[in-house]
């Protein structure tokens, strides 16, 4: 039988992992600008690079939870589809993505459905493929 105390903390672990798992997502909500300069977007990458590693590293020593720490991977795939979504975006609009959220505007579709794209991608692809693709 699990104590409380040990289910509280686990818990706990899976939704800081959560959180430091989507901070690619949460970025592009919140200071979505940091995305699209090169400079920020390199830290954004490297970071989510050493997550990828870290939780690795995690699981090959048998560190903490294998379901929780395999969110760790979800920073770097999120990035690159960031990176693709971005690029194909600008080449057949020549602009970056504009947030969409409160706008009502017609002319701003194509970065909402972009803008969708990103967030499908980058979350429910991402989970998909961290949990039964990835080893």
């Amino acid at each position: 039988m699990v104590s409380t105390v040990t289910l509280i903390k686990k818990i706990i672990m899976a939704f800081v992992f959560a959180l430091i798992g989507l901070f690619v997502q949460i970025i592009f909500m919140f200071k979505r600008e940091w995305l699209f300069e090169k400079k920020s977007f390199t830290v954004i990458f490297i970071v989510s690079v050493a997550l990828f590693v870290l939780s690795y590293i995690l699981m090959l020593n048998h560190i903490g939870d294998p379901k929780v720490v395999r969110m760790l991977t979800i920073p770097l795939l999120a990035a690159i589809m960031f990176y693709i979504v971005k690029k194909i975006f600008f080449k057949l609009y020549d602009r970056n993505l504009e947030d969409t959220f409160w706008s009502m505007d017609w002319g701003q579709m194509s970065d909402g459905v972009f803008n969708a794209v990103f967030w499908f991608s980058s979350t429910v692809l991402s989970v998909l493929f961290t949990y039964f693709v990835l080893p």
